[in-house]
């Protein structure tokens, strides 16, 4: 890391916390994706057949009801009336439901039991309009043979061929409740997973950015804590120092280019130092010629003082000697 340029481990640090982060996203959109892939198809396909499936369900139920209220004795033609009127609408959601239903895609085993479900259906439905038919029979000539045909059809025939369809529109309800559950803990899974990625992912870029973090913040304090105590001792006047900094990034080389000024301040200081013994030998050179000067200026005023005073006694002898002269 300390041969590394410091834009570099910047931009790599925040650049790998925004790739955790980014991974974080992506793998949280697929998971976002296939959760609405899941529930697309649960609401396209699984709950929609769920619904048809019983809707099917009551109609042959309330067709069979109505089956079973054609053979009360006492309703009267108004009210047998009403049971077909019923008994067509009822048909009529049934269909409805029934086209709805085989236009929802279906598994291999889901198929195989709805054909089978179409036959059997098939087969009710058959019984179903020969009571019908009976039905009108005994309207028509409501006699106890008419009524027992009647009866023995719907109560046994119709009955039978019913449950047996029944059967295995159950077993239908039942293999799409199983999809439906299958669906759920698919989106629940599903729904984990993103959770875990994310807090994963969270996790793993809190992590990465402390360390990135860590690892910069003591690449540049550290090395800006050697320099401002070097800069301290040559304040305090203490040369002797070295910047021990060994990085190649951008605080290294101005820990270089710090190291450099001062050896070049260190010369500075010792050329100027040694022009300021050459100027004092120089000095003491020039107070010591002054010195004679000065030892050979007083040597000289002695000898005129001396050569003063014998001119002064030459005087006084010649005046003494042209005294003596006018006296004689």
């Amino acid at each position: 890391m300390k041969n590394i340029k410091l834009m570099v481990k910047l931009l790599g640090g925040f650049g790998l916390v925004a790739f955790m982060v980014l991974c974080a996203g992506f793998f949280g959109l697929m998971g976002a994706r296939t959760l609405t892939s899941h529930l697309h198809d649960f609401n396209k396909r699984v709950l929609p057949g769920a619904q048809a499936l019983l809707s099917i369900s009551e109609a042959m139920e309330a067709i069979d009801n109505n089956e079973n209220t054609l053979l009360a004795r006492n309703i009267n033609a108004k009210g047998r009336e009403e049971q077909y009127t019923l008994t067509a609408k009822h048909k009529k959601r049934l269909d409805e439901s029934w086209k709805l239903y085989e236009n929802l895609s279906k598994s291999k085993e889901e198929t195989e039991i709805w054909n089978r479900f179409i036959a059997a259906w098939q087969k009710w439905w058959q019984n179903h309009e020969q009571f019908l038919s009976l039905a009108k029979d005994f309207e028509d000539i409501p006699t106890e043979d008419a009524y027992n045909k009647m009866s023995q059809q719907t109560l046994v025939t119709n009955t039978i061929s019913f449950y047996a369809a029944k059967d295995i529109l159950n077993r239908i309800v039942l293999l799409n409740n199983k999809e439906a559950k299958t669906a759920e803990e698919m989106v629940l899974a599903t729904s984990a997973r993103v959770e875990i990625v994310i807090i994963i992912g969270m996790i793993l870029g809190v992590i990465i950015a402390l360390f990135f973090g860590l690892v910069l913040t003591l690449g540049v304090t550290k090395p800006i804590a050697k320099a401002v105590a070097y800069v301290e001792q040559m304040a305090a006047g203490d040369m002797t120092q070295k910047l021990d900094v060994d990085q190649k990034d951008e605080i290294g080389m101005l820990a270089k280019a710090l190291q450099a000024m001062v050896e070049r301040l260190k010369q500075v200081v010792l050329d100027v130092q040694n022009a300021a013994d050459n100027v004092a030998a120089e000095s003491r050179q020039m107070s010591s010629g002054s010195e004679e000067m000065s030892q050979g200026a007083t040597e000289q005023a002695a000898a005129a003082e001396e050569a003063s005073s014998s001119m002064e006694e030459m005087g006084a002898n010649i005046k003494q000697n042209a005294d003596n002269a006018l006296q004689t």
